[in-house]
């Protein structure tokens, strides 16, 4: 098995499994079971969580930009004059 992105704790891939499980009853009316929900999850995992994780990154590189952008320019304003 290819070393994961992520790493899901237990509790959080249980509710990721349940919900794979009832999206495919609900959208194309097929029951899988854990098995099979465990499998399309590890195929999202590997395949697919690269491109969220990298859009995050990208997102976050984005907010933190602006942030410093407006820190750098409360510490301007925060500069008092010099005499000399």
């Amino acid at each position: 098995m290819k070393n994961k992105l992520i790493n899901l704790d237990k509790n959080t891939q249980d509710k990721m499994l349940k919900a794979l499980q009832n999206y495919v009853e609900k959208e194309l009316e097929l029951e899988i079971g854990s098995f099979q929900a465990q499998f399309f999850l590890d195929f999202i995992l590997e395949e697919m969580a690269p491109y969220f994780y990298n859009q995050a990154i990208q997102d976050s590189q984005q907010l933190l930009s602006e942030k410093f952008l407006y820190l750098a320019d409360d510490l301007y304003l925060l500069s008092k004059p010099e005499k000399y």
